[in-house]
C-alpha cells in the first residue's frame, strides 16, 4: 500500500495551487473550476498528491498561528543547497513558524 495522496482545506485554492506549482514544482493533476475549487497537484516524481479545496461550511485551521509539529510537509530538495532553497523560498513568500 502507498500514499494517493492527503487533502487539506485552505482560504484560496487557486493561490495556494499556483504557488506550489510554480515554487516547488508541482503540477495540476485535476481542477475543479466551481465552488470548492477541489484540485489535485501532484509533486515532482508524480506518485503523491495534495488535494486543495475551499468548503465554505469548514472552519480554516489556523495554520500560521499553529506548531509545525500539528501539520507540516517535508520536502525532498536534491542537490541544491537547501540554504539556497530556503532563501529562495523565502523571497517568494513562504514562513519560518
Amino acid at each position: 500500500m502507498k500514499m494517493e495522496h492527503a487533502g487539506i482545506t485552505v482560504s484560496d485554492p487557486a493561490a495556494f495551487t499556483d504557488w506550489y506549482c510554480q515554487h516547488l514544482g508541482f503540477r495540476v493533476m485535476r481542477q475543479m473550476t466551481t465552488a470548492p475549487f477541489t484540485t489535485f497537484i501532484a509533486d515532482a516524481s508524480g506518485s503523491v498528491m495534495l488535494e486543495i479545496y475551499r468548503h465554505a461550511h469548514i472552519q480554516l485551521f489556523d495554520y500560521p498561528n499553529q506548531d509545525p509539529l500539528l501539520l507540516h510537509f517535508a520536502f525532498e530538495v536534491g542537490e541544491e543547497p537547501i540554504e539556497a532553497v530556503a532563501e529562495r523560498l523565502l523571497a517568494a513568500g513562504a514562513s519560518v513558524y
